[in-house]
C-alpha cells in the first residue's frame, strides 16, 4: 500500500470493503448457489462488518466543585472560560520595557472577536489594542505560539 502525504498507509473505508465483499460473494454464489445462499452471505457480512456503537467518555469530575461533573469542551461556557483565561495572560510593553495598560472595554473587544470564532495573531491583538508594531506581547516570544485561537 502506498503512503499518503502524512506518511500513513492508505486504509480503505468500510463502504469500499463492504462493496468488495458483495461483489466477491455474488461472483462465488454463481458457482456454488446451494452453499452460498443469501442467508449465509448476510450472516457472514453481519459478523465481518459488525461495529459497536462509538460513545464518548464522560467528561469526569470537576476538581473545584465536589460532586459536579466537569464541563464538556464543546459547551459554550467552557469556551468562554478558556477564552477569558487566554486573554487575561497577555501583558504589553513598549520598546523600552515600559508596561502598557489597557481598558476593560478593549479586553471585551478581544473576547468578542475570539467568541465569534476568529483566531487572532499577535499582530491583530496589537491592532485591537491600538499598539505600535514595536510594542511587545509577553506571549509573543515563544516560537510555537502565533496568537490566540478562537
Amino acid at each position: 500500500m502506498a503512503n499518503g502525504k502524512d506518511g500513513y498507509a492508505y486504509y480503505p473505508s468500510l463502504e469500499i470493503l463492504r462493496e468488495e465483499f458483495d461483489i466477491i460473494s455474488d461472483r462465488r454464489a454463481e458457482y456454488y448457489p446451494e452453499i452460498l445462499t443469501d442467508a449465509l452471505k448476510q450472516k457472514v457480512a453481519a459478523e465481518r462488518f459488525f461495529q459497536r456503537a462509538i460513545t464518548s467518555p464522560p467528561p469526569g469530575r470537576c476538581p473545584y466543585i465536589p460532586g459536579e461533573e466537569r464541563l464538556a469542551k464543546t459547551l459554550r461556557l467552557f469556551q468562554l472560560r478558556r477564552i477569558y483565561e487566554k486573554t487575561n495572560h497577555p501583558r504589553f510593553a513598549d520598546r523600552n520595557g515600559g508596561i502598557i495598560g489597557y481598558a476593560i472595554a478593549e479586553h471585551g473587544k478581544l473576547v468578542a472577536r475570539l467568541m465569534a470564532g476568529e483566531d487572532l495573531t499577535f499582530a491583530e491583538i496589537k491592532r485591537t489594542f491600538s499598539l505600535d508594531k514595536t510594542d511587545k506581547v509577553n506571549m509573543e516570544d515563544t516560537r510555537t505560539r502565533k496568537g490566540i485561537a478562537g
